[in-house]
């Protein structure tokens, strides 16, 4: 199969494996083929090496910023011509979407307590195919606190084509006042692979709901639309790419503070971006990129969302035709200790700095077995 060539070339060349820490200076291009982005598209694991990462963050699952800041670890094998994964604390991107939504409207809900992943992909001769579950559940009985979800993903690859389509079927919180349901979120994505291009189109609707003393309180309905092209270019050990993406959200408010609401937030942005990576010595890669909104910034919000999770609210009625400045520059390291590589970003507060006090963060280790 023409995609199969495409990423084994790719593999080969020492660059397609990626953690949290080389994600991120790399500004998460869609081009790059890792264990981290599984949880967008699991056919990856067909093409990863059995291998083990650990990623540093917190053990609070109250203390995630994204739904990368806390740790996890996942693992690769292959068995009887199947690959299989196993991922530990990693907060699913759906659920951590829509609850980090709700709470920016000054609700408290929990997110996944030791949420747990399991990947299974496999190849044929006409298809090669992917599909994953992710869980978890608590329940505190003297407060009566519940938290509960389960999703499910399936993948196929056919020639240069890739489809996805997951569900957050099960995404609950109870508290002692209020219950939050997000259950019902859905995603489809398309990918076509070239010889250095990739086109994809991805759509996702989460509904969001609160209900208190049986009367609903919240209801609002989140939907995204992104279609993108990364052209990337990989010679002796370097790649260098670029990419850009029209990226619209829209929030539609059906019901907010318990009164009906019938306007909705929208904003459409087209993001560029460049960066490299570079094969510095044998044990040692350097990458960068660059990130920045150029000619379409534009949003209108009609209900006064406040500002945090959706970037361009204000906390009041706006509308924008140029949004703020939005240029971002991202640093990293690998260092490779034969089986092992240890990732990390040059990063500072918001400045990138290598020095004796500020070296790597977001550290993160691997081990190819």
């Amino acid at each position: 199969m023409k995609s199969l060539l495409i990423l084994a070339v790719f593999l080969t060349c020492g660059l397609a494996n990626a953690t949290k820490a080389r994600l991120a200076a790399l500004n998460s291009s869609p081009h790059l083929t890792d264990e981290q982005l599984l949880f967008l598209n699991p056919i990856d694991l067909n093409y990863l090496d059995e291998m083990a990462a650990f990623e540093t963050g917190s053990s609070i699952a109250s203390a995630s910023a994204t739904s990368t800041s806390n740790g996890e670890v996942i693992v690769v094998r292959r068995w009887k011509e199947k690959s299989y994964a196993v991922a530990l604390g990693h907060q699913n991107e759906a659920v951590y979407r829509t609850r980090q939504f709700i709470n920016s409207l000054g609700y408290s809900y929990r997110l996944q307590q030791n949420p747990v992943h399991v990947f299974l992909a496999g190849e044929t001769d006409e298809a090669n195919w992917a599909t994953s579950v992710f869980y978890s559940d608590y329940h505190d009985k003297v407060s009566n606190q519940k938290e509960n979800t389960a999703g499910l993903a399936v993948a196929a690859e056919i020639g240069a084509w890739q489809v996805t389509a997951m569900s957050a079927f099960i995404n609950k919180v109870q508290a002692p006042a209020d219950k939050f349901d997000g259950s019902g979120g859905l995603s489809a994505g398309l990918t076509y692979l070239g010889d250095n291009l990739e086109a994809y189109a991805t759509f996702t609707r989460e509904p969001v709901k609160v209900e208190a003393v049986g009367t609903e309180t919240e209801f609002h309905i989140i939907q995204t639309l992104r279609l993108g092209l990364v052209d990337s270019n990989t010679k002796e050990f370097n790649d260098l790419f670029w990419g850009g993406e029209i990226n619209t959200i829209k929030v539609d408010c059906r019901m907010l503070n318990g009164l009906t609401c019938d306007q909705a937030f929208v904003n459409t942005t087209l993001p560029v971006w460049f960066g490299f990576e570079s094969q510095a010595t044998t044990w040692l890669k350097i990458r960068s990129s660059i990130r920045q909104t150029v000619l379409i910034n534009q949003s209108r919000d009609e209900v006064g969302y406040p500002s945090g999770y959706l970037a361009a609210a204000t906390g009041g009625l706006s509308e924008y035709t140029n949004g703020l400045n939005s240029t971002a520059i991202s640093a990293g390291l690998g260092i490779q200790l034969n089986r092992l590589t240890i990732d990390g970003t040059l990063t500072a507060s918001a400045s990138q700095q290598l020095n004796s006090l500020n070296l790597l963060n977001q550290v993160s280790l691997k081990y190819v077995f």
